[in-house]
């Protein structure tokens, strides 16, 4: 009795890894199938026979996208004949000649010609705002061969069919036209646009001179100094303190404080900032996910959700804006609250630490120099 149970053990494992070996191969399959519409036909005929569920609803929902896309190559191809029609019958009664009437008026085929002529133009214009080292999110690519238009390093892939890539080379305007394409964060020179969406706070610089740094480090090159009461805005915080700021019409970095003191004082009503400590290590900073959030393309609510993060979920983040929003370290932004105001992401490290400079506070309340150097932590 023993033998036979070990021996149907062993044959109901024998199974099982037969049937994951078959998922995989049909998984390979299925991949390679994409556009042959007799392959995944036969892809649905193996999904059902060997009961693999997603796979068959995979291969099914492929299957309906290229009848569909099919059903749209027919139709502009019928399309395309009208144009020509049309075009001829142009030409023919200029030149005073008899022809048949075609369903294509001028005013249509005027019509298609500027639509073609606008997807062309804003496909030029998403390529020349682009630059080297950009992210951007790709939908609608089955396979990595669909990429060869573009020259980058794959950042990360997802079951939506979307691929996350870094560039390194320039996008061509075919793949524009053809992918569904969007950008996820941009290099430094082009934050303007994220300025609109950025809430800036106000501040005054406080000490004789204080300097602009190409990027969030002491070690950096400088752009240049602010003189003592001077003004200005700021729309984002790093972790350990730093703040992006315009100078001369370009991205900078000053720090709000340092060793010996304040050096930027905030003016207004306090920051509603993500977490009020600050740390001295650089760096992406972890938060623990505690309410499932959605992860934008830019820092607004109406922008395009790019993925989401569940509760108990780690997240790291590189910094943080004064409405409320974690700019992560792989790209794309995340609110920190809910619409009910509770948290839904936490930095034990960092909260720690603001808890910390708020005990120090109260403790030197008559200290009105301690003050000064604290009160905009």
């Amino acid at each position: 009795m023993e033998a036979t149970r070990v021996s149907g053990f062993a044959a109901a494992q024998q199974h099982i890894g037969v049937q994951q070996r078959r998922r995989f191969l049909l998984r390979q399959r299925i991949d390679l199938a994409f556009g042959d519409e007799q392959e995944l036909q036969a892809c649905v005929v193996a999904a059902e026979q060997g009961m693999f569920v997603e796979e068959l609803q995979l291969t099914r929902s492929m299957l309906a996208d290229l009848l569909e896309s099919s059903k749209q190559m027919s139709a502009e191809k019928h399309l395309s004949a009208d144009m020509c029609a049309a075009e001829e019958s142009v030409t023919c009664a200029f030149n005073r000649v008899q022809v048949p009437e075609v369903s294509v008026s001028k005013e249509e085929m005027q019509q298609m010609m500027d639509s073609r002529s606008k997807r062309k133009k804003s496909a030029q214009a998403k390529a020349a705002s682009l630059q080297v080292g950009d992210q951007v999110l790709i939908r609608d690519v089955r396979t990595h061969q669909e990429l060869n238009g573009l020259r980058g390093v794959l950042l990360a892939f997802e079951e939506s069919w979307r691929w996350r890539v870094r560039l390194e080379g320039i996008l061509v305007d075919k793949l524009l036209l053809e992918k569904n394409m969007m950008l996820v964060s941009q290099s430094a020179d082009m934050q303007e646009g994220l300025d609109e969406l950025l809430l800036a706070r106000r501040f005054e610089v406080e000490v004789e001179h204080a300097s602009v740094h190409e990027v969030p480090s002491n070690a950096s090159p400088t752009r240049g100094h602010v003189a003592q009461g001077q003004i200005i805005h700021a729309t984002e915080q790093t972790f350990d303190g730093w703040v992006r700021v315009r100078y001369e019409a370009r991205d900078g970095w000053m720090k709000r404080r340092s060793t010996k003191g304040l050096l930027l004082a905030l003016l207004g009503e306090e920051p509603h900032l993500p977490t009020l400590g600050i740390c001295d290590e650089p760096g992406l900073q972890p938060f623990e996910v505690l309410e499932t959030c959605v992860v934008r393309s830019l820092p607004s609510t109406l922008a395009s959700a790019v993925g989401s993060w569940s509760a108990g979920e780690e997240v790291y983040a590189e910094s943080q804006t004064f409405n409320g929003w974690l700019k992560l370290g792989d790209g794309g932004w995340v609110l920190a609250r809910d619409r009910t105001g509770r948290k839904a992401l936490h930095s034990s490290t960092l909260d720690n630490l603001a808890e910390r400079y708020a005990q120090l506070f109260d403790m030197h309340a008559p200290d009105r120099n301690f003050l000064r150097v604290f009160c905009s932590l």
